[in-house]
């Protein structure tokens, strides 16, 4: 298997008190958004209609498959990998009042071994402009597929298509250099026929088994507990806005508690 360039260090802003549900004894407990439901609630969209469309012109045979396209939501981590801190402190960090969690990327990376179990997958973001963002699509597909993911059945690209959709986003967005980490959650087909044999719908029942739902904004927002090594672990930066030794201590009686080794605490100078 092809091994993915990975960049070791990732960042995940997040507030104290998220900090305090996360940091565990068996492991990092993250949630994942399902994906028509993250920040930009039709994200998804601007993807996905395009898709459809392009399955519907290249592969006929699977319209009933396209129909459903929209009851197949993979649940999203969102890391970073930018370099520009001061922005993602006033954009995620709670304008520096929360805090940054340092991860080691390698050490997340799911195996090809704990995708058949999972179906996890973690990649770069590509961002992409209405004119080539089926092309960005193309290139997360393939990388995803040679590096042994995704379905073996060749015939049925397009169901690769519809999990790497979470790793292509506007331009704009670029400044971010978002790392996503993705449950992709197994469907069973139904298919259903009418009078002829040609007349067929498909079906993709939602596997709601461990969906959980927290309320944003006055929203139900499902989303699944995924739960990340300790030693994913590296460092934890406290906003510049928090007092810091007060929160230093809380956080070391925290990683103290729940048996974390060598973990930094740092203070932002952002």
């Amino acid at each position: 298997m092809v091994q993915p360039k990975l960049t070791n260090q990732i960042l995940h802003f997040t507030s104290y008190n998220a900090l305090e549900s996360i940091i565990k004894d068996d492991g990092l407990h993250f949630w994942a958004s399902r994906y028509d439901c993250m920040n930009d609630p039709l994200e998804y969209k601007w993807l996905y209609e395009s898709l459809k469309e392009k399955i519907a012109k290249e592969n006929p045979n699977f319209q009933g498959q396209v129909d459903s396209l929209y009851e197949i939501f993979p649940y999203v981590i969102s890391f970073s990998g930018a370099s520009n801190h001061q922005y993602l402190w006033e954009k995620y960090g709670q304008d520096g009042h929360g805090v940054c969690l340092v991860m080691n990327r390698e050490i997340m990376q799911p195996t090809v071994l704990s995708f058949i179990k999972d179906s996890d997958y973690l990649a770069n973001v590509r961002y992409a402009t209405e004119q080539n963002k089926m092309a960005k699509l193309s290139e997360v597909t393939s990388e995803y597929r040679d590096n042994g993911y995704g379905t073996a059945n060749i015939g049925e690209e397009f169901v690769d298509d519809i999990a790497c959709c979470p790793f292509v986003k506007c331009e704009e967005w670029n400044k971010e250099k978002e790392v996503r980490y993705v449950r992709i959650r197994e469907r069973n087909m139904h298919a259903s026929y009418s009078n002829s044999k040609k007349d067929c719908v498909f079906s993709y029942s939602e596997d709601t088994s461990n969906v959980k739902y927290r309320n944003y904004d006055g929203k139900q927002i499902p989303y699944l507990d995924i739960v990340l090594p300790k030693l994913s672990l590296k460092r934890i930066v406290i906003g510049k806005h928090l007092d810091f030794k007060a929160t230093e201590g809380k956080i070391k009686t925290l990683l103290q508690q729940t048996d974390y080794q060598n973990i930094s605490v740092d203070y932002s100078k952002y």
